[in-house]
């Protein structure tokens, strides 16, 4: 089973690989893991919203998350109001 790991401890490590994050976008790093199963917190009227799915889809400024029960079931949001992102 994979070790839970969230999006900063996914950073740090590509820091301690000496990749150079400042060239990296949110979109690169996030289409490295497409098809992981994704926690995601937005911040929407002054309130967090989690949604957990798979994370099918990222663009410049959006991911999509398929729904793990319902694979018809499909999110999209902008990255705008996307807080926290936690990939296992």
């Amino acid at each position: 089973m994979r070790e839970n790991r969230n999006l900063s401890s996914i950073l740090n490590q590509n820091l301690l690989q000496n990749q150079n994050l400042s060239q990296m976008t949110m979109e690169r790093v996030l289409r490295r893991y497409i098809g992981r199963k994704s926690s995601c917190e937005f911040y929407i009227d002054d309130e967090l919203i989690k949604k957990t799915g798979i994370l099918t889809d990222v663009g410049a400024d959006y991911i999509t998350l398929t729904s793990i029960n319902n694979p018809d079931e499909i999110l999209i949001s902008d990255l705008e109001n996307l807080k926290f992102i936690k990939i296992s």
